[in-house]
């Protein structure tokens, strides 16, 4: 039986969960255009992210293959052994004595944001503290002067909004838009950051820095392309997962006042309402994989060449992997990993600084404010990107 549901359509994808209920019921690997397949089980999926040798990353992660140097390909283009070079640089660059370091800073930050909210009625938590949060962070880890932090964001900004207007994915417009003048602006900046390092006989001892000190096994550097194309990543990835994160983290706790106060008055809990907000409400909708030989799942046939949308939302909420998994519930025990990370040598190199982050914001909110409510009229709407799980705004107050 076939059940019509296209990723790619935003109105489709806007509350998708009864008719992704029955894909996995019904059919649960759906072909939904030439060439397009979809996987909506969590087993299926896991299996998708393992088996790189059959689904693999080569070809990109937009919507559309896009030829693109080798250079300039980020590490998500990639499968092993050539992935694995990319992520043993990321995790020299991205070491954990930089996320020590990176804590006081991120409770510091997330301090002076709450500050300024001294006074208002009414926040919208997403743009007052979820949005800029990040952005801080990350330009802080990588090496960005802290002054220039609201241009990454408008650029950031602009190329999602540009995302959701053509109807294609984020990554799409970071890898092809260099016709955008946010994403122009953005490369030329990280390019004289680049510069300035190669150029000075002292250089800062931050991410851009690491990068270029860094040798593989062959003792082979990296080119300014290829230290580029990460760099540009990191600042998307870094900046776009986690403030979104972040707002959905807030937004499932704040409306439950009474999770709200369990979790303040045990922060041991804290952990895993991040890891069940990761699962229910993921910042990340789907990936893409390129099949690179015949291959069944699930009973169905799929030929080399395909591409295959991995339906991490759909695989979040499997009934067969998660019991009662529409219900947000930080006590389950049993349950297997969410998907939002991803598996293997994809998962999420990120992970450690975003969770830390949502731990950091979530533990000082809960520091200042006994109570916070939803602001009178409010109602969850998300944005329209097919990709991309984001709330349109985080508008509170704070009773007496």
């Amino acid at each position: 039986m076939t059940v019509k549901y296209s990723p790619f359509d935003v109105q489709q994808t806007k509350n998708p969960h009864e008719t992704l209920k029955e894909l996995r019921s019904k059919c649960p690997v759906s072909q939904f255009m030439d060439g397009f397949y979809y996987l909506s089980k969590h087993s299926d999926i896991t299996r998708a992210f393992t088996d790189y040798s059959t689904f693999s990353s080569s070809g990109g992660p937009a919507q559309r293959e896009t030829q693109i140097a080798k250079d300039e390909r980020t590490i998500n283009w990639y499968d092993p052994p050539e992935h694995t070079k990319l992520r043993q640089l990321l995790n020299y660059s991205l070491n954990a004595k930089s996320y020590l370091q990176s804590e006081s800073f991120i409770r510091k930050t997330t301090q002076e944001l709450l500050n300024k909210f001294a006074g208002k009625d009414q926040v919208n938590l997403k743009e007052e503290l979820a949005r800029p949060l990040p952005g801080i962070i990350i330009s802080y880890i990588i090496g960005i002067p802290l002054e220039h932090v609201d241009k990454f964001i408008g650029w950031t900004d602009t190329m999602t909004a540009e995302a959701a207007k053509r109807g294609v994915s984020p990554s799409e417009i970071y890898i092809t838009g260099d016709k955008i003048e946010a994403a122009r602006l953005q490369r030329e900046y990280v390019q004289n950051q680049i510069d300035v390092r190669r150029n000075s006989s002292n250089p800062p001892d931050d991410l851009i820095t690491r990068m270029i000190r860094y040798r593989d096994e062959e003792g082979n550097s990296l080119s300014n392309a290829a230290i580029l194309a990460q760099l540009r990543f990191l600042l998307f990835a870094g900046h776009e997962t986690t403030r979104n994160l972040i707002t959905l983290l807030l937004y499932r706790l704040i409306e439950n006042p009474k999770l709200y106060e369990r979790v303040r008055n045990d922060r041991s809990l804290v952990a895993a309402a991040i890891e069940e907000t990761l699962r229910i409400d993921g910042p990340v909708q789907l990936l893409l994989r390129t099949v690179v030989k015949d291959v069944e799942v699930s009973g169905v046939n799929i030929p080399k060449g395909s591409r295959v949308i991995l339906g991490l939302r759909s695989g979040n909420r499997d009934e067969e992997a998660y019991e009662n998994a529409d219900e947000f519930n930080i006590d389950r025990k049993t349950s297997p990993m969410h998907l939002t990370l991803g598996r293997g040598s994809h998962y999420c190199i990120g992970a450690p600084l975003a969770k830390l982050e949502a731990t950091v914001c979530i533990n000082e909110l809960l520091d200042r404010y006994p109570k916070i409510s939803l602001a009178p009229g409010y109602t969850r709407k998300k944005d329209d990107n097919y990709s991309i799980n984001e709330l349109k705004s985080l508008d509170v107050v704070f009773p007496e």
